[in-house]
């Protein structure tokens, strides 16, 4: 339960946002397989609907897999203030050395 409500609060609050969405995936994930709306099994008693193979915890583990994959926490939430400004450093460094190279390369010919 604590697991939860650990996961829950770091993507509500954006903190370690990609391991976050990453153990929120793997915990969808047994759920889903624990009771696998798959023909040829008895219907699960406590579902919502009748569902054919996709049901509403794949669709959340695999929302989580998108959180996890894409960079979201660098542009909003705790993850931003706390690593935001390292990566707009790194970038800047990027361009920085990008910018400095380029005059001596066309200086070279």
């Amino acid at each position: 339960m604590w697991g939860l409500v650990i996961m829950g609060g770091c993507l509500m609050a954006g903190l370690f946002s990609p391991l976050a969405a990453l153990a929120g995936a793997v915990f969808l994930g047994q759920i889903y397989l624990s009771m696998p709306p798959w023909p040829g099994l008895p219907a699960n008693p406590m579902a919502e609907g009748h569902y054919f193979i996709v049901n509403k915890n794949l669709i959340e583990m695999l929302a989580c897999l998108a959180l996890a994959c894409i960079p979201t926490g660098s542009w909003i939430g705790i993850d931003a203030l706390l690593f935001g400004g390292r990566r707009r450093r790194r970038e800047l460094a990027r361009e920085l050395a990008e910018a400095e190279s380029a005059p001596a390369a066309a200086r070279s010919r």
